[in-house]
């Protein structure tokens, strides 16, 4: 059965099976809301046969035809609590693929779009900006009165259509309702939401986990009868949501895998399926599901191997495999600080598709990433690359429940602000545990969840394209009149907000230990003890440098940041240097600056000994603002170590002057890359005065220009946050801030066009 009508001048497609009974009143129910709500009232009913039925969600999911909702029921993924109860449609639906009457599903669309030429002509001057589903839906659903519905092959419970209703004012509808059930909060808001219920370790949140519904709600009994294609026996689909692969003949069981399909947050825009790290028994499985559902994304948020215990086995050839009737080729690695990019190109029969796995590799099992900004790029990155005309986005870790559920609660709730401007968390893990159990696993991840939506709200996308950054470099100079400050000036703002602009004590216990208090130049700027660089002795007391390794945008602890030694630290810079392998090191203070004075750590002629590190100079010589020396290091502590080392100093920007000529920064990454080729492209040290300041400017600048060769984008918000993720406090003033733009500027104007840049 089939139903055409309109809603806020949108063509609407109302889908129902053929196979089942009649649900006409459910359809008039819904049509009947329309009407009284926005005052469209055409409808047609046509009938549809089970062909008709294929081909319509096909086009439709496939985007071809111009309809822009979809309302659809099929009981392979549906729990109706009318009676309408799951059959083998499915398969039957299959089989019946092959004849299609497409000139009655012409016919279909055809009297569709005549309504809606004709209601164009008519309703011209009454319509409005489009309005999403959930205007009309209640998000607090509840298990006693729910319709599930089917969009685009996923199932999604929302309120019965007799009882939805849309406020007159959307302020209505944010606001306390009389019994204290949670509403969603709008976007606006959330940040100021966030700050108050994270407060005191965010018990309020935790709390609020633990009142969740947890454990097995529905029936898992297929699950049960496939226990060697389950990783862990308590997490097994229900059997109402799972997805069911075609069986293979022989096969009675083949058609089970332990994956559930999920719904977005508006059933429209895109669904997922949340699977387990596959075993070696079910890689085949796992590719079959892949090409049946037409999935050309796959989200992997485990390791194969993590503290020493198995969680996924490698599903994925290194070369090319044949799985079942499938053949897998690994076509393309790219290889990022967090995440790896892998594109697969698979064959079936004459058939060929190319699929992309974005595998996160810093995300611990039942915890969290310890910042939400590089999981947020890996997001962006996903989306960017996601063709929303394929089957679902695929998600798994090693359960395909924490960190699953994590990660795509966060997308669907960005997509949600972005669509409906409000954010409903609580709601929303509600509805993923209805179709999964234990979706997002730990309250530490509920409020990971929270902070990365706040996070993603607060900063949004900044990315820029290089043609336009002039232009909106020009924006954020004006001053924004109702604050009287620059963009420049509020862009710095919320990355402060986001990042804070020092560490707690609890977070750097190391530096404010009492044998090491006085290794630190600055009390306030120390390093965290999660990034902070970890000297190897016997004894603890030695252990500590205040130095920190942050990414670039590629590499992992690409870059150590620290400060300018102490006269009592000398020898654990040098030992530092010698530990870690360290070829260039990037001096960017003067000895003598103002008021203060650094001491010099480095032999004139000849060699001087730190401790166990003696430093023998081998040449020194200077061009414009740069000096550039070369060492040799031998370390006497076993086992005994002898490098190279190049010191390039930058003597042009003291830390009381105004920034630099950015085109000095340019020529000293070129000096740096210069040495690097020389020294064998190892860890490089940025050390200043206080190690933030012109270090984090230079690091930043560095791995924002490396984005722009690899990837033709420019982010200098995005990559100084990550910065400051592992060394709080980089790039610690907005002039600063500001002359990171303008040296990307820079270094985009050397070219004669901006497609050059990446042969560089």
């Amino acid at each position: 059965m089939a139903f055409f009508g309109f809603w806020r001048g949108h063509l609407v497609l109302i889908v129902c099976s053929s196979l089942h009974h009649d649900h006409d009143c459910k359809f008039a129910k819904l049509a009947s809301l329309i009407h009284s709500k926005h005052g469209y009232t055409q409808f047609t009913k046509p009938k549809v046969d089970v062909q008709t039925f294929v081909a319509i969600r096909d086009n439709i999911l496939s985007r071809k035809l111009g309809i822009s909702m979809l309302y659809f029921l099929d009981s392979r993924y549906c729990v109706c609590p009318y009676g309408w109860l799951p059959r083998q449609s499915y398969q039957q639906l299959l089989q019946q693929r092959k004849n299609v009457n497409f000139k009655t599903v012409n016919t279909i669309i055809s009297c569709g779009f005549v309504i809606r030429r004709k209601q164009s002509e008519t309703n011209s001057d009454k319509r409005t900006t489009p309005v999403e589903l959930d205007d009309i839906k209640n998000d607090t659903a509840s298990t006693s009165n729910l319709v599930y519905q089917n969009v685009a092959n996923i199932r999604r419970p929302v309120k019965g259509v007799e009882e939805a209703a849309a406020p007159e004012e959307k302020e209505e509808l944010y606001s306390e309702a009389e019994d204290g059930k949670p509403k969603p909060i709008p976007v606006a808001e959330f940040a100021k939401y966030y700050k108050k219920n994270s407060s005191n370790g965010a018990i309020v949140l935790r709390e609020e986990f633990k009142n969740l519904h947890g454990g097995m709600q529905y029936s898992w009994e297929i699950g049960k009868n496939n226990r060697v294609k389950n990783r862990y026996g308590n997490i097994v689909s229900y059997d109402h949501s799972r997805v069911v692969l075609e069986k293979i003949q022989g096969d009675p069981k083949s058609d089970y895998i332990n994956a559930s399909y999920i719904p977005t947050f508006d059933e429209v825009s895109m669904c997922y399926i949340a699977t387990q790290g596959p075993t070696s028994v079910t890689i085949s499985d796992f590719w079959r599901m892949i090409w049946q559902e037409d999935c050309l994304t796959i989200v992997m948020l485990t390791n194969l191997v993590e503290m020493g215990k198995g969680k996924c086995d490698q599903y994925w050839p290194d070369t090319t495999t044949k799985f079942g009737s499938i053949t897998v080729t690994l076509h393309k690695t790219e290889t990022f600080a967090d995440y790896v990019i892998r594109t697969f190109i698979l064959v079936k029969d004459s058939e060929k598709r190319e699929v992309h796995q974005f595998h996160y590799i810093t995300w611990p099992d039942k915890g969290v990433p310890q910042h939400s900004g590089a999981l947020l790029g890996f997001r962006w990155k996903i989306r960017a690359r996601h063709q929303p005309t394929g089957g679902p986005l695929v998600v798994h870790c090693s359960a395909g429940v924490g960190r699953t559920g994590t990660y795509i609660a966060i997308d669907a709730m960005l997509e949600r602000a972005k669509e409906n401007k409000t954010v409903f968390i609580q709601n929303y893990v509600q509805v993923m545990r209805k179709c999964r159990p234990h979706m997002v696993q730990k309250d530490d991840q509920y409020v990971f969840l929270h902070q990365a939506v706040m996070e993603a709200l607060t900063c949004g996308n900044t990315e820029i394209p290089p043609q336009d950054l002039r232009i909106t470099m020009n924006r954020l100079s004006r001053v924004h009149k109702p604050t009287k400050r620059t963009g420049y000036a509020r862009e710095f703002k919320r990355l402060e907000l986001v990042t804070g602009t020092q560490p707690s004590e609890e977070e750097a216990a190391a530096a404010f230990k009492p044998s090491n208090i006085n290794k630190n130049r600055f009390p306030n700027i120390v390093p965290l003890d999660s990034s902070r660089v970890v000297l190897q002795s016997s004894d603890q007391d030695k252990e500590y440098i205040n130095a920190s390794f942050v990414d670039d945008y590629r590499q992992r602890n690409a870059y150590i940041m620290t400060q300018a030694p102490l006269d009592n630290t000398i020898g654990d810079f040098w030992r530092m240097i010698s530990q870690y392998h360290i070829g260039t090191v990037v001096m960017l203070n003067c000895l003598k600056e103002g008021n203060e004075s650094y001491p010099q750590y480095w032999p004139t002629e000849g060699s001087v000994k730190y401790g166990d590190v003696t430093i023998q100079i081998l040449s020194e010589n200077t061009s414009n603002n740069i000096t550039t020396r070369r060492f040799r290091v031998l370390n006497a502590e076993p086992p005994k170590k002898k490098s190279t080392v190049q010191h390039l100093q930058f003597t042009g920007w003291t830390n009381c002057d105004s920034c630099p000529d950015p085109q000095e920064i340019l020529d000293l990454l070129t000096a740096v890359q210069q040495a690097q080729q020389q020294t064998g492209n190892g860890v490089i040290v940025f050390q200043c005065s206080d190690g933030v300041g012109r270090s984090g400017c230079v690091s930043s600048i560095m791995s924002v220009i490396e984005r722009v060769k690899s990837e033709q984008t420019v982010d200098v918000f995005q990559s100084i946050k990550l910065i400051r993720a592992k060394r709080t406090g980089a790039v610690d003033t907005m002039d600063r801030y500001e002359f990171c733009y303008k040296t990307i500027q820079a270094y985009l104007d050397s070219f004669s066009t901006y497609a050059n840049f990446a042969e560089c």
